[in-house]
């Protein structure tokens, strides 16, 4: 045999092994990324039948605290914040169970408030000064409001058109605290 033909030889069996494994390796990678995300919609049944069963948990947790305060629900001292502290459930081995629940009460209807109450917390609890407090308030009641009437030191689709990008006012509740960002002198 020719000691040429035997390198080429070489080298072709060198490139056909190379080919080869490079092929296998993308198989894999596709392979494990197909599998990852399959993962993430197969979840075992007996997964989320726990998962709703903890849910289950807690609101016979807060009914039950109701019940007992005569239908009301004051603080989160009253138990309701620890469903499974309350129950006195462990979760089984293997398993591991975050329950967050948030007393809305505490928290500022900020889509429903008038103007002047807003002022007024502004002005008190953020000392924020006079002019700032009313464009705040009046920039957001323009933003939440159902038309586009302007009010003195408020802003309307007009004026958000002119920023990059151009938007428009929503003309309807917050549906987000992020949404303030859009909103003038509140970015």
């Amino acid at each position: 045999m020719n000691p040429k033909s035997s390198g080429s030889v070489l080298v072709a069996i060198l490139a056909i092994i190379a080919l080869l494994a490079y092929l296998v390796t993308r198989f894999v990678d596709e392979a494990v990324d197909d599998l990852k995300y399959r993962t993430l919609f197969n979840q075992s049944p007996e997964i989320r039948a726990y998962a709703y069963s903890m849910l289950e948990l807690s609101l016979a947790t807060i009914h039950e605290v109701a019940l007992i305060d005569g239908g009301k629900l004051y603080a989160p001292e009253q138990g309701w914040v620890d469903p499974l502290n309350y129950a006195q459930e462990r979760p089984p081995n293997g398993y591991s169970v975050t329950i967050d629940i948030t007393d809305e009460s505490t928290h500022l209807p900020i889509n429903l408030i008038d103007e002047s109450t807003l002022n007024r917390i502004l002005e008190d609890t953020f000392d924020i000064d006079f002019g700032t407090t009313r464009e705040l308030s009046s920039t957001l009641a323009d933003w939440i409001d159902s038309n586009e009437n302007q009010r003195l030191n408020g802003a309307e689709s007009e004026d958000y058109l002119d920023e990059d990008p151009p938007y428009r006012a929503a003309n309807g509740p917050l549906q987000s605290l992020n949404e303030l960002r859009l909103i003038k002198v509140w970015q």
